[in-house]
């Protein structure tokens, strides 16, 4: 049985099979969407109205139907055909019934009608090769199974699709006009000529394979689309299985911590878990969304493309003709859908930054990446119209464009943000007249702000109040004074805290910017005089933060 072998070997069992009853179809119905179920599945989905809508059970799509009924649907008569060739291939194990009177058919007395494509008993058998519509018909034995020619007969010989809206007529014209085939009866009343429609005989080899070529072209555009979209779901998978770990470890942190503190911390404890998986699943359920969503694409994509290559492998000119305006139309859409997903950043799926909620240390909460206060500023706050002046690593040689650091008002005019260590900033420094390209890669902090902005006081405040400590490496801050510019040789010195001084909420720091001149400078760190800059990274303490 090669040819049948060739023939089933791509339109296989599952590719015959309802998605819904697991069985094969049974008057297949195609949607919009291009996807095929049995009849009766479909009626208890179809929801009344006008119009009337189903939703598909695969691609989730909402579709409008132009009919009152499911039996109205436009039957998939390549599937259809496919399937009752499938049944008849596996008489022995599948119940086949006579076309005409309905006995149970066994493969030595039953036979099949290539022509109309009517399984037949013995008895009706005969009664068919005598009548005179049907005595020229080419009647086979189902025993004829066994050899290599009768799947080869069943689809190249002249069989004769019915009409569907004229059942005792059969397709035979093409009309070009509405791109759907037709029988004698639609050219007489909805595919007139007379009316403007192009009607072409059904058999016109040159349309069926322009139809083809474009299939064929679609079907390369939807191949080269799938891959992305797989990759979408391993990273959804792998993201789901991180995100699962950095939970449960999180917890364990929490539950660990709190074991020996005191019930106010078991209180903080608790509220804590909730949050953090509060956070969890919202973070779960987007990248099932993501997941889902390739998902969908990648199933849609591949079903489609399996039963286009069927179709256009194995189809008859009505059975392409027949489905290739909607095939065309949904393979379109589907792949502007898949470009417009990953165009829009709907499948954009979380860091690794985001799924890592904290840590417990020392009875806080604290963020597991700890940044320099410029890092955070860099790469979240920072934005155009900010003014700013002379940062840390001001380099030598651009001291006129700020003045020697006097000028606190310089403008942002455009940010350029390539990586979290590939950041530009244009500057108008307007004491100069100028625009000057400043970094602000890590060691590169060319500028810093000079007003507050975003979460910058909160964070400058929180390492005033818990974490300044002596010994920190510090520069010139927001507010240096023009009295103390030479105290630091403008800027490109860095020196310690060696002495801090609390007095209710002010603090004032103690540094030393060594020699020349080996003076060590009192600077105020209280709100809106924030002189000192931290240069080395720290991290949130904060009960309620992650």
């Amino acid at each position: 049985m090669a040819s049948k072998s060739s023939l089933f070997e791509d339109a296989d069992k599952d590719f015959l099979t309802c998605s819904i009853c697991k069985e094969i179809f049974n008057h297949p119905k195609q949607l919009k969407c291009m996807h095929n179920f049995c009849q009766d599945c479909l009626d208890p989905l179809l929801q009344k109205g006008t119009p009337s809508k189903i939703k598909c059970p695969l691609c989730r799509e909402e579709v409008e139907l132009e009919v009152d009924t499911i039996s109205e649907l436009e039957d998939n008569i390549f599937l259809s055909n496919l399937c009752d060739l499938f049944v008849v291939a596996n008489i022995n194990t599948v119940d086949v019934l006579c076309s005409f009177c309905s006995e149970a058919l066994k493969e030595e007395n039953a036979s099949r009608c290539i022509d109309c494509s009517d399984n037949l008993c013995d008895k009706c058998s005969k009664s068919h090769t005598l009548t005179r519509l049907t005595k020229h018909h080419q009647v086979v034995l189902m025993s004829e199974l066994e050899t290599k020619n009768l799947v080869k007969k069943a689809r190249e010989g002249n069989i004769k699709t019915p009409c569907q809206k004229h059942p005792n007529n059969h397709l035979e014209y093409f009309c070009q006009t509405c791109q759907v085939p037709v029988c004698l009866g639609c050219t007489v009343v909805d595919h007139v000529r007379q009316s403007g429609h192009n009607l072409l005989n059904l058999q016109d080899h040159a349309t069926r394979d322009a139809f083809k070529k474009k299939i064929t072209e679609q079907i390369t555009k939807m191949e080269e689309l799938v891959p992305s979209f797989e990759k979408n779901i391993r990273i959804a998978d792998e993201t789901e299985r991180n995100l699962i770990e950095s939970l449960e470890k999180t917890k364990k942190d929490i539950q660990e911590t709190a074991k020996g503190l005191i019930e106010e911390i078991k209180t903080h404890t608790n509220s804590l878990i909730e949050k953090v998986n509060e956070k969890a699943e919202a973070i779960q359920k987007k990248v099932e969304h993501h997941r889902e969503a390739a998902e969908i694409r990648v199933m849609s994509a591949t079903s489609l493309n399996k039963f286009a290559t069927n179709l256009c492998k194995h189809g008859l000119n009505a059975e392409i003709m027949s489905s290739a305006k909607d095939l065309l139309r949904r393979m379109t859409e589907l792949q502007q859908e898949m470009k417009d997903l990953e165009e829009s950043g709907e499948l954009r799926f979380i860091t690794e930054k985001e799924f890592k909620l904290g840590k417990v240390e020392e009875c806080l909460i604290q963020n597991r990446e700890e940044k320099n206060l410029l890092t955070r500023y860099a790469e979240t706050d920072m934005a155009v119209g900010h003014q700013v002046k002379r940062g840390p690593n001001w380099p030598a040689g651009y001291d006129n464009y700020d003045n020697n650091g006097q000028y606190p008002h310089n403008t942002i005019q455009k940010i350029q943000r390539n990586g979290p260590n590939d950041i530009q900033v244009q500057v108008n420094f307007p004491r100069v007249g100028a625009n000057l390209d400043c970094k602000m890669n890590s060691d590169e902090y060319w500028i810093q702000p000079t007003q507050i902005h975003g979460h910058y006081q909160f964070f400058l405040d929180n390492y005033v109040k818990n974490i300044m400590a002596i010994g920190d490496e510090v520069k010139r801050g927001m507010h240096w004074p023009p009295s103390w510019m030479n105290q630091d040789d403008k800027g490109q010195k860095s020196g310690k805290i060696k002495e801090i001084n609390i007095n209710n909420d002010n603090a004032t720091a103690v540094v030393e910017f060594g020699p020349p001149p080996n003076d060590a400078i009192q600077c105020p760190m209280y709100i809106g005089a924030y002189y000192l800059l931290p240069l080395q990274p720290f991290s949130i303490v904060k009960w309620d933060e992650f």
